[in-house]
């Protein structure tokens, strides 16, 4: 038998599963945001949150036996994979586990990857928006399985919250600044939700089941630019009057990623693996076949210049990288310019940085250390005599 974590379109069925070698079943173990880890011979281990927790099974009838015991307050995020925690676990029960938590502050940078200012906030890695007019920030706060909402306001380094239910994530702007997107985990459905910024009823706009995250809306404000999981990881369009149906825009058997349009909504940038790692690359908007691949060497996370006339990305060691971009009379690239080393790692979760209109300031959810420098720690005889009965 083994345990495998399945993502559904409903947090009630996404989890971790056991199977058999012998069997096409898959029953449902254990509901959870991120894989877990079979201890001989009865327990779980798995991360609650981001508490590290384990649990007693009966494999027979495929049921948690009791409540789960609290091992690890803070158990890190793998910056390399999606739905993951860094913990493991020996047949002896030895765990190992980075009990670094989530939670980063919110910091400007200028170009050379100089401090300009810390604010007071402090993020999840579960996305970060900027308004139109620079003067707020959306961000997340928790984990990829309970998070909430933010708005900061950078003028006054003053924070408030905008969501309440836990299930939060993904924030994007409208163009003229009205409203904020987001992506919801309802009790049956994956959502986009719409909130004023300025306070108002808040208000779902789709219903779906393929994990559907908002990353940018069209100028206009008529359509907004959508990845889901549906057949891989795709990009489509949701029209935001009339019935709300989603149309595909780019749809292969390859990822594509953090879709971003220019400020013109003229070109559309994304990241994909087509070539075996993540580049960015920049088509048409509305789509066509033609495509420019901007990057050589990797990258992910594309982001406009206010004007258009630079895009940024972050390269696949986690540098922030720039070029200059010229649409006339077809779209062509600069020589990149390498600005400062960051420490994002993990280019397929939500973009994690935001850029000031005029290209000159970064705006960064940015952990404390370098997880390449955290320290693993190990620990030792927490399964007493009498759990082991």
């Amino acid at each position: 038998r083994f345990l495998v974590f399945v993502r559904t379109g409903t947090p009630a069925t996404t989890g971790i599963y056991l199977g058999s070698l012998d069997s096409m079943d898959l029953r449902l173990l254990q509901p959870s945001g991120a894989a877990g880890l079979f201890v001989p011979p009865d327990e779980l281990l798995y991360a609650r949150g981001e508490t590290l927790v384990v649990q007693r099974i009966d494999l027979e009838t495929v049921k948690a036996l009791g409540e789960p015991q609290t091992l690890v307050r803070q158990v890190d995020n793998t910056e390399v994979a999606a739905f993951e925690r860094l913990f493991t676990v020996s047949e002896t029960g030895v765990v190992a586990f980075r009990d670094a938590g989530t939670q980063r502050p919110l910091v400007w940078f200028d170009r050379r990857g100089n401090v300009l200012q810390r604010t007071s906030a402090v993020a999840g890695s579960i996305g970060l928006a900027l308004s139109p007019d620079g003067n707020l920030a959306a961000y997340g706060t928790g984990s990829m399985t309970t998070s909430d909402m933010w708005f900061l306001d950078l003028k006054r380094d003053v924070s408030v919250r905008l969501t309440f239910n836990g299930t939060a994530s993904a924030p994007v702007f409208s163009r003229d600044g009205r409203f904020v997107y987001f992506r919801n985990f309802g009790a049956k459905f994956f959502e986009i939700r719409r909130k004023p910024v300025r306070g108002g009823t808040e208000e779902s706009v789709f219903e779906g089941t393929s994990f559907e995250s908002p990353h940018d809306t069209t100028p206009d404000g008529k359509t907004l630019i959508v990845q889901n999981t549906r057949r891989s990881v795709d990009i489509w369009a949701l029209p935001l009057e009339g019935d709300h149906k989603l149309v595909p825009l780019l749809t292969t058997d390859s990822s594509e990623r953090t879709p971003r349009l220019s400020p013109d909504g003229r070109w559309l940038a994304y990241a994909s693996d087509e070539s075996g790692h993540y580049e960015v690359y920049v088509r048409r908007y509305p789509v066509t076949e033609e495509k420019w691949q901007v990057t050589t060497r990797g990258g992910g996370w594309p982001y406009w210049r206010g004007d258009g006339k630079e895009i940024y990305w972050v390269a696949l060691d986690g540098t922030l990288m720039a070029a200059p971009i010229s649409t006339t009379p077809s779209f062509s690239t600069g020589e990149p310019e390498t600005l400062f080393l960051t420490r994002f790692r993990n280019l397929t979760a939500i973009r994690q940085y935001v850029v000031s209109a005029d290209g000159q300031r970064f705006l960064l959810s940015q952990l404390v250390q370098d997880p390449a420098a955290t320290p693993v720690q190990v620990l030792l005889n927490w399964q007493a005599p009498a759990e082991r009965k």
